[in-house]
């Protein structure tokens, strides 16, 4: 089998896996003013409720450490300070900048597994934040209730979140939803088992995109590798 062959075979996969998730989205998760998804695991009927995403935990705006004191910042041993151009991956551990001890003293500090949305500019851009960070005035940070609320489930979630968003911008020049709006964001959540499920199941499919695109990267890698050095 080819290179060429595993790379659009690789791929292949990868869309079908985006388009299963895209549709178990529409399926599985309560849309608009529906009080129960279309599909649900077997043992679960009772209604979802409504809930403002106020009421899932607390939120934090970022804010930036004055940039002229260079003494707030320290990539080498500070601790992540995250910006919508640090977000590729669904879990964030690093930045591009760091925030130094010194640094966090004044900088809004959130701990593991706290929910960063992108809320200017860049909306839809979202991530869970892999270690304790910060965040730049860009991004709202949820740190969710974990007695009541389940991570990746919340986390799948903010799609939605950021399609209401999107909505809500559009009527200015630029993106902007303040932290207020977001705040009142409504969304609809079932029990905490059922959560769990949904979330359990969002998490392996992503982690099976996350495999494949790995995957493709590295077979064009190879390809590459052996077209230069090859055929001299």
């Amino acid at each position: 089998m080819t290179l060429s062959l595993l790379i659009t075979l690789q791929q292949r996969k990868l869309d079908i896996l985006k388009q299963l998730k895209k549709t178990y989205l529409s399926e599985m998760y309560c849309i608009k003013k529906l009080q129960n998804p279309k599909l649900r695991f077997l043992g679960f009927s009772t209604n979802w409720k409504k809930y403002q995403i106020k009421q899932l935990g607390k939120v934090i705006t970022g804010s930036t450490p004055s940039t002229k004191h260079s003494e707030y910042y320290n990539n080498k041993d500070g601790i992540p300070w995250v910006t919508p151009t640090d977000i590729h991956q669904n879990i964030t551990y690093s930045s591009a900048r760091k925030i130094s001890k010194k640094g966090q003293k004044i900088a809004r500090i959130v701990p593991q597994n706290t929910i960063l949305v992108t809320c200017i500019a860049s909306i839809g851009k979202n991530t869970i934040l892999g270690q304790m960070g910060s965040f730049n005035q860009q991004i709202n940070g949820l740190i969710p209730d974990f007695k009541k609320y389940d991570l990746y489930f919340l986390f799948t979630q903010t799609e939605f979140w950021s399609l209401k968003m999107k909505q809500l911008a559009s009527a200015g020049t630029m993106q902007i939803v303040n932290k207020k709006e977001f705040e009142n964001i409504e969304t609809f959540i079932p029990n905490l088992n059922e959560q769990q499920k949904i979330g359990s199941l969002f998490l392996q499919l992503d982690n099976c995109v996350s495999d494949a695109q790995k995957k493709i990267t590295s077979f064009k890698q190879i390809k590459n590798f052996l077209l230069q050095n090859m055929f001299i």
